[in-house]
């Protein structure tokens, strides 16, 4: 792995060290249609075994195992007050990375998100410029966190089915405008086997 790649897989640890935390209660709002264009995500979509499906965005590539094992002991550390389990990790050539992860209850059986926790990710990425939106996409639950700094921008999605997800997408700030529209076309392949 090239020097680069691997200061940016560094930073990416670093992040979901501190910003990786979990699922929330949900308001139900607005149900929204995403136009999808298939062209811009993976040919196939990513799956895991219990129902969850998603196309990713085109050009990520799944990381090898061994900086799949940095983020996975991150995301399972005692830092996290709420575990997660990585089910997928992506990187692109241009340093995007998505991030798949099914939430993990705590001990008291519960998965939420703490009442700051907008004070958390404002504080953990230096930022004031943090956007929630809930919303309904096929039917799903999901709240959104964008956050934007002055080095990435991010799209921490929770998805709330039986079980929950977190879905990350991080990308570098000179990039967001030709991803956005991958982005948003990835959103809209969300799906849970109920």
């Amino acid at each position: 792995m090239n020097i680069s790649i691997q200061k940016h897989l560094n930073k990416l640890v670093f992040l979901f060290l501190f910003f990786n935390i979990t699922a929330c209660n949900f308001n139900k709002d607005e149900s929204i249609s995403i136009k999808v264009d298939y062209s811009l995500l993976s040919s196939s979509p990513f799956t895991d075994k219990l129902g969850f499906s998603v196309y990713l965005p085109e050009g990520l590539l799944e990381l090898d195992d061994n900086s799949k094992k940095k983020i996975e002991s991150v995301l399972k550390s005692d830092e996290n007050t709420i575990q997660a389990d990585m089910i997928g990790a992506y990187q692109s050539s241009d340093l995007s990375f998505c991030i798949i992860s099914r939430l993990i209850s705590n001990q008291e059986g519960e998965k939420n998100i703490p009442e700051d926790y907008l004070d958390v990710l404002q504080s953990q990425y230096a930022s004031e410029n943090i956007n929630i939106a809930n919303f309904k996409v096929n039917s799903m639950d999901i709240r959104q966190y964008t956050i934007f700094n002055k080095n990435h921008v991010v799209f921490k999605l929770f998805i709330y089915s039986e079980n929950i997800y977190q879905l990350d997408y991080i990308i570098p700030v000179e990039n967001y405008k030709k991803e956005l529209v991958k982005i948003e076309s990835s959103i809209g392949t969300i799906t849970v086997k109920q």
